[in-house]
């Protein structure tokens, strides 16, 4: 026991030999920290909500995007003549009360909606070119994240988008009738709650429908 202590004190003496000398009769080893990182301030809610739906801000700007701290503006233009539309659509952080009463995630500016193509496509090609398939989504952020990827992908903001005004889901919104979808692949993908939203389920139904007959 006593051999082991002393070789302890040895090797704590060898220690305290390497330790700066100070005034003190004891040198004393202190423990020196990291500087504490401060933590960067938090991006805004518009950007956090793109990268939430696996847009970049940079990809969203480039195609008719105007993000502010609180709301995403999606700016429609016209696929053919990309003349811009006095239409757009708004995704509030906090969400208006409606006329009857209920808070609205998305506003859209003057009368109808029109659907939103985003300006990475050539769209004046895809028109005419029926080998190119498209998606049908409601989401403008759903567009922009498959068109990222590759995907030709079309936002009828809403699953009454798709439709003609008035129409009670019986005619196509008429910017298709300027497409050619005569053999061509479309695909139908509306948001997830078209499992238990019976209103988003039948508007599914009835745009497949539609499209359906029309590629025919």
């Amino acid at each position: 026991m006593r051999k082991q202590s002393n070789a302890i004190k040895r090797r704590l003496s060898a220690l305290r030999s390497l330790a700066p000398r100070t005034k003190s009769s004891k040198a004393k080893l202190k423990l020196v920290l990291p500087p504490r990182k401060t933590k960067s301030a938090e991006k805004p809610w518009s950007e956090q909500y793109l990268e939430e739906h696996a847009v970049t801000v940079e990809f969203a700007e480039a195609n008719n995007v105007e993000i502010h701290g609180d709301r995403i503006i999606f700016v429609k233009h016209h696929p053919l003549s990309r003349a811009r539309l006095d239409s757009s659509r708004t995704r509030h952080k906090v969400p208006p009360i409606g006329k009857d009463g209920k808070p609205m995630k998305f506003t859209q500016r003057h009368g109808e909606g029109f659907p939103y193509f985003p300006a990475h496509w050539d769209w004046a090609r895809i028109f005419t070119d029926p080998a190119v398939d498209i998606f049908i989504v409601e989401s403008e952020c759903s567009a922009l994240a498959g068109a990222q990827r590759g995907l030709v992908v079309i936002a009828v903001g809403g699953c009454d988008g798709a439709f003609m005004p008035g129409t009670h889901r019986q005619k196509l919104h008429p910017i298709f009738s300027e497409m050619v979808l005569k053999g061509r692949k479309v695909y139908i993908v509306f948001d997830a709650d078209a499992k238990s939203n019976k209103n988003v389920h039948d508007a599914e139904q009835a745009a497949a429908k539609l499209f359906s007959e029309a590629v025919r």
